[in-house]
Formats: structure tokens, sequence, C-alpha cells
């Protein structure tokens, strides 16, 4: 008998997250997770998808200003301070979102809140701050541009999404970078950095009436909307110039001395809008399982016929679109063999899927979004692109619930829309039979 995971693990109190919205429009994200140490940060509704062609990586230029300023400013002054206090700034820039976060002490939050509200409501963009920190952000971009899994990165976004802002590079080139100006930044920041665009999120031993207070009081001068020619220049930077349609295209590398090959079968993602749908496409993530930590019964066909060395599932989700992909290393020969294993699991997944193989697929999501709650930052980097997309914080009985509502029958409808509809490929590695592996992909076609 199948047998799926007790509610009792997701009755707690402890495991729903609260939302309050300012009357500024900033909101305030909070779980409470028992402990003596937490995460809180500032996430902005901002990235290398706001940007002109122009000024294609000045949402990476800014994080690197502000994170310069903790490092230098006053002498050292705050950086020693953090480490004093046993925390650390960390920041990240993607397509849709900026993220500036500190792990640390909960006796130490109003002072982490506050350096997170002086760094990025009061930021030094000057002309020899830029200067200064043009060089470190050319070599990061060539540093990052010479790792294998960047290049396939870059060439997967390039073929599903072409020129689009989604298919650009969040680094920006080297001419982007170099005529990066002092204008260019603060543009960027007064524009984004605004109340309704930015989350306070924290994880930890935190009271939400806490942080909600903080917050109030620490970014209450923030900008609450964009003018009318911000909001014009953003709609034509988020309009696809393919009108949202996934893109089908191929790449192929050859590199005669590489070992072995790296590829990637991409496929339509529906995005974070639809967390109902991203949940089917996580369930049929974890039914194909990984040679690292989810051994399956595909992942057992691909070892017996050694037709990869590694694979890894991956999901890419943006605002309204996304990407699935399968993204493997293996032997130039087994090229083909590996994607013919995988589209006929995916055809059998269209046809008449496994009902103890996806139950064990939930189970094991299930399983994993436990996880997710129980890592502070996890949690907030996690819950925040639904509270972006949504303004719903989900809590894990709404996600027990929708993946335990999510029938065989759509199973096998994403599945069939996968296999009968538009994919990309693209290819890095020694010279193989392409023609053939293309034949392969595009037999239903």
């Amino acid at each position: 008998m199948i047998q799926t995971l007790k509610r009792t693990l997701i009755t707690s109190k402890s495991y729903i997250p609260r939302l309050t919205t300012l009357s500024n429009g900033l909101r305030v994200l909070t779980h409470n997770i028992p402990s003596i140490t937490g995460t809180t940060g500032v996430w902005v509704n901002s990235g290398s998808r706001y940007e002109s062609a122009h000024t294609n990586g000045v949402a990476h230029y800014l994080e690197h200003l502000l994170c310069r300023r903790a490092e230098i400013d006053s002498g050292g002054e705050i950086a020693s301070r953090l480490e004093d206090l046993g925390s650390q700034l960390n920041a990240y820039t993607s397509k849709e979102i900026s993220a500036y976060y500190l792990f640390h002490h909960y006796s130490s939050q109003k002072e982490m809140l506050g350096l997170l509200s002086d760094l990025i409501t009061k930021p030094q963009i000057t002309r020899s701050a830029i200067s200064s920190e043009r060089m470190n952000i050319l070599s990061e971009k060539q540093q990052v541009e010479s790792l294998l899994d960047e290049q396939i990165n870059m060439l997967m976004h390039h073929a599903c999404f072409g020129e689009s802002t989604l298919g650009r590079t969040i680094l920006g080139s080297e001419g982007t970078i170099s005529s990066m100006r002092t204008k260019h930044l603060a543009d960027y920041h007064k524009k984004n950095f605004i109340a309704p665009r930015m989350i306070v999120a924290a994880a930890g031993p935190f009271e939400h009436e806490r942080v909600v207070d903080l917050s109030q009081e620490l970014f209450a001068n923030l900008k609450t909307k964009q003018t009318e020619s911000e909001k014009k220049l953003e709609a034509r930077q988020l309009k696809f110039p393919f009108k949202g349609v996934f893109q089908q295209k191929q790449f192929y590398i050859p590199i005669p001395e590489m070992p072995v090959a790296h590829y990637s079968l991409l496929f339509p993602s529906v995005g974070w809008k639809d967390y109902h749908k991203t949940l089917i496409e996580r369930i049929i993530q974890t039914n194909f399982g990984n040679i690292q930590t989810n051994v399956t019964s595909f992942t057992n066909r691909v070892l017996q016929g050694q037709l990869a060395l590694d694979y890894t599932p991956l999901m890419y989700p943006y605002m309204e679109t996304g990407i699935w992909t399968f993204s493997v290393v293996s032997n130039p020969n087994s090229v083909k063999g590996f994607i013919t294993e995988f589209l006929k699991e995916l055809e059998e997944l269209g046809n008449k899927p496994n009902e103890k193989n996806i139950m064990n697929a939930k189970n094991s999501l299930k399983l994993s979004l436990i996880l997710e709650r129980n890592d502070t930052f996890q949690f907030c980097d996690e819950s925040i692109k639904y509270v972006f997309m949504a303004n719903k914080p989900p809590s894990l009985q709404d996600l027990f619930d929708q993946i335990d509502q999510i029938s065989m029958k759509e199973i096998s409808n994403y599945a069939q829309n996968w296999l009968n509809g538009l994919k990309s490929f693209c290819y890095i590695g020694p010279k193989t039979d392409i023609q053939s592996v293309y034949k392969t992909i595009y037999q239903n076609k």
C-alpha cells in the first residue's frame, strides 16, 4: 500500500510564514525558527531583466558598490564590527532579484537591519568608487565566464530567450562595464530600489512584530512609486521581442580536446506566477532523480547502461516563464543513448505515469520543502519569489495541499506537452554525431 507523508509535520505555527505590508508599500516577511542564529536581509525585485541593452550589468555593478562600502567604509569599521559579531554580509544579483543579507546571532538583529538599511538606502555612487571597482568586475566576469557550467548557463538562456532581457548575461559585456557611469547606476537605483519592490525578510528566532517595527523605522524614507517615464521604460524592458514564447534553438560547440561532453536539453517552464504548475514540474524533476543524491528507477537504468557520468534536472523559473532542463555530463558517444532513454521515460510519463514512482516523488518533494523551511536563508530566498509574484508566502500546508491535488492526468499532460512541444539543445564537448542527436530529439516534430 502506498503511503504519503503524515501532515503532523506541518501543523506547528512555526511553519507558517507571516507577511505585513507597511504604509509605504514595503513588505516584511518572517518565519520563526527556534535557534540562536538566523538570516535577515533585503530582497529587491530588480536584476538584469530591468536593464537596457546599453546598461547591461548595472544591477551587478550596483551590488559591488554597496558591498564595497561595507568592506572599506569608515576605515573598515563595518567589516570589523561584522566580524566581531560573527556575521558576514552576503549578496547576489540574478535576472529578476537583487539580495543583500546577513547570517547573525539573534541579539544583533537591530544592528544588522540598520546596516542593511544604511547601505541600500544611502548608496555611495561616486566616480571614484565606480572607477576603482571596474577592474574587479571585469576580472570577476573573466573568471566566471571561464567556467564551463557558466558557459552552458549563458548558452541555455540565449537559446531559449534570444536577445531579450532574459537572454542577456547578468554580468554585462566588457563594453557596458567599461562605459558604466554615475548616472546609469544612480538612475537604476532610483527606479528599482523603491518600497513596493522591496521585501525585508527574516528567518530564525525573530518576532514578526519586532521586525515590522524596525523596518518601519529604518526604511520610512523609501521612495513609494515609480514615475510614469520609469514605468514606460520598464514595460519596454520586460517585453519579450517574441511575445513571451519559448524559442527553439540548438547550439553545438565541438571542442576536440575536451574529455567529456556537457549538454542540456531544455523545455519551457511556467514561471513563479503559477506555483501549482511549478510543483508539477518539481514532481517530474524529482521523479527523474539525480546520480548524486536521489537514485530512482531512471537513474538505475542510466547507470546500468553507462549513459552518463552525471546528470541533474534543473529549473530556472522567472516571473511568467522559465526553463526546465536536464544538464548532463557523459561520454560523447553516449549522448544519443541518454537522450533516447530520457525521452522514453518522458513518453511513459505522458502515456501512463507509474503511480508508485510519482507518489515517491511527491513524498521526496515534501521532504525537501520541509528541509528548505529549516534553512533560514533558503526559506527567505524561496518564499520572497512567491511574494513578489503573487503577494502570498505559501505555508507548507499550502504547498502540501497543492502537491496532494496534483493528479496523474496533470503529470501525463505536462509530459506530453514537453515531449511534443518546443525544445532547445546546447552542447559543448568532443565532436559527436550531432545530426543523429537532433533527429532523436525532434523526432516528434
